[in-house]
């Protein structure tokens, strides 16, 4: 009999717990939502951009073979006597060759003079000797010219001969009388080459204008473009702070330019917020060249509430879902800030009427190319009596449309990064065509702030940042 007592007991306890667990696990959640404060937006980490561009050396070549001309001295020269006279014509006999070396400029012409001697005779009559038939000497001047650019983007070389080289002895006869000109010659040319030298540096100084392109790249940056081809009103704007050159004079073929623009990349619905940054009056000047082979980029995507709220009233309001062949039919939605949570409503109606309630953090997909919100809780207040199982197999289809619909594609947007670039180079005067790549992109962090307001998206990532520009690309006037 007490056995029968106790076991009696034990079932009334184990029912009473069921009892009590399922009305526990059935009550209705209840969320706490915290309201966000307004606070300042956070400003973005600078992301640096490398440019490299090319002067071509051919380029330099033909400007210097353009500009300076074929004559260049016309000249009568006394001799020690004070009484006969040399004159001498010069001619460039060719074109000046170019080339870099040493990190130098090296140069060469050719040349030819024309030689005629005048004899004074008794009084004040003389006589000119190859009058007709000028003595021709041929040879080739060398010269070297260090260059630098300055904080003005100025470029500037200091040219000198080096050396004459002879094709030929000048050696001149003139009724039987012996004439070795080498020395008077070299006097001529060496006093000549000072002019020459002045004509081409005042030649490099003038045409190479490497501020006006410069200045095209700094403002094409700042112009927005679509960083979505899904979300067309979202845009890219950069915002650039700080300008630096590196002038590399190793190469052979070219003169490199590493331009290093430091700025701050934003996504924006509304990029009128992001104000114009000026041209620097000075530009810094960099010893060394950056050694680091990965590029490390920063966004900051501003995300107003009230844009979220719009596009979620157009991609989610008005649609119907089915559940069990009940209609649901989705009359708004709305999202606010909490202090790390979204939060979101929904007003349905139809076979289930009433206000769901939900709340999830934003988070990158596992992939690390997609913004999603995860981590959801919800809360009910249905006025429909329903079956618990059909309210949470109407929550579900309910995240599947949030899911779908409050998704940023980051992979896309850090792609429009390197059309950005692309864009920019194009559009100077320093390339016909460039090539840029943005490889083996690695989103390695994202920090979510919420306010009032907004939802700010801090995106980190890093790549090979490649910007490939033709070497025969700067257009010299």
């Amino acid at each position: 009999m007490k056995k029968i007592w106790k076991v009696s007991i034990l079932i009334i306890l184990i029912s009473l717990l069921v009892g009590i667990a399922i009305w526990f696990f059935s009550k209705p959640k209840h969320l706490v939502f915290k309201q966000n404060q307004p606070t300042k937006l956070i400003e973005p980490n600078v992301t640096t951009f490398n440019f490299p561009l090319y002067i071509s050396v051919s380029d330099l070549e033909k400007l210097i073979n353009k500009k300076l001309k074929i004559l260049l001295a016309d000249k009568t020269i006394p001799f020690d006597n004070g009484k006969d006279s040399l004159k001498v014509k010069m001619y460039r006999l060719g074109k000046f060759s170019v080339q870099l070396q040493n990190e130098k400029i090296i140069s060469s012409v050719p040349l030819k003079l024309e030689i005629q001697i005048q004899k004074h005779l008794i009084g004040k009559k003389s006589i000119t000797f190859l009058k007709k038939k000028p003595f021709i000497i041929q040879l080739k001047v060398h010269f070297s010219s260090d260059f630098q650019i300055d904080e003005f983007l100025k470029f500037h070389t200091k040219t000198k001969l080096t050396r004459i080289e002879w094709l030929e002895e000048p050696e001149l006869k003139i009724l039987g009388v012996d004439f070795n000109m080498k020395r008077k010659i070299d006097e001529i040319i060496s006093a000549k080459t000072l002019e020459i030298n002045r004509k081409f540096d005042n030649l490099i100084y003038k045409k190479i204008n490497l501020k006006k392109p410069t200045l095209k790249i700094w403002n094409n940056l700042q112009k927005a473009i679509p960083a979505s081809k899904t979300q067309k009103d979202l845009f890219v704007r950069i915002q650039p702070q700080n300008l630096a050159v590196f002038v590399n004079k190793n190469c052979t073929d070219s003169l490199k330019l590493n331009l290093v623009v430091t700025s701050k990349v934003y996504l924006r619905f509304d990029t009128l917020l992001i104000s114009k940054v000026d041209f620097p009056k000075k530009i810094k000047l960099l010893s060394f060249p950056s050694t680091d082979s990965m590029s490390k980029i920063n966004i900051h995507f501003l995300l107003p509430l009230a844009k979220l709220n719009q596009i979620l009233e157009e991609k989610i309001a008005g649609k119907t879902v089915k559940i069990k062949g009940i209609k649901v039919k989705i009359e708004s939605i709305s999202v606010s800030n909490g202090l790390k949570y979204l939060n979101l409503k929904v007003k349905h109606s139809g076979g289930i009427n009433g206000t769901s309630y939900f709340k999830g953090i934003p988070v990158l997909s596992k992939n690390k190319k997609t913004i999603s919100i995860q981590d959801i809780d919800f809360e009910n207040k249905i006025e429909t009596k329903v079956f618990n199982s059909l309210a949470d197999m109407f929550h579900e289809e309910i995240l599947k449309l949030i899911q779908q619909n409050i998704q940023f594609k980051v992979g896309q947007m850090m792609d429009s990064i390197p059309t950005m670039a692309n864009n920019v180079i194009q559009k100077s005067k320093f390339s016909k065509k460039a090539l840029v790549n943005l490889n083996h992109l690695k989103i390695n962090e994202l920090k979510i702030h919420l306010t009032k307001s907004n939802v700010e998206l801090l995106i980190s990532a890093e790549s090979i940042f490649e910007i490939a520009v033709r070497k025969e690309s700067f257009k010299l006037q």
